[in-house]
């Protein structure tokens, strides 16, 4: 198992591809936050993508999407002025887990996001 840090200039590409390679599977994600505590936004829900916000004023922002394709019923979870994008991948490098860390510009608490993968 590894840990690997992505750089900002490869977001786009290497969140494309775990929203390729993930679609539809069983996704938990959990926000971590010294202010607000742990909270579980989503227990094994489809994931259906990850994305980064790269214009605008949302320009560092990361998008989190869980539902079902084609339904209404889906859950979209916004990391506020995202830092840091962290993959844990086994030995075959399939993807386990993406750690997100932001700031919610408002109060300025400092965030963690995880979602894992069944």
């Amino acid at each position: 198992m590894s840990t690997r840090e992505i750089e900002r200039s490869q977001w786009n590409t290497v969140m494309a591809e775990l929203s390729d390679r993930c679609l539809n599977r069983p996704v938990t994600v959990e926000v971590i936050g010294a202010d607000t505590g742990d909270q579980l936004l989503v227990n094994h829900g489809p994931f259906l993508g990850i994305a980064p916000e790269l214009k605008g004023s949302e320009a560092c922002s990361v998008d989190i999407e869980v539902g079902r394709v084609g339904s209404t019923d889906s859950f979209m979870h916004e990391v506020s002025c995202a830092t840091k994008v962290l993959v844990k991948e086994d030995d075959n490098g399939r993807p386990l887990a993406v750690d997100l860390e932001g700031e919610d510009p408002s109060t300025h608490a400092r965030l963690k996001v995880i979602m894992t993968w069944d």
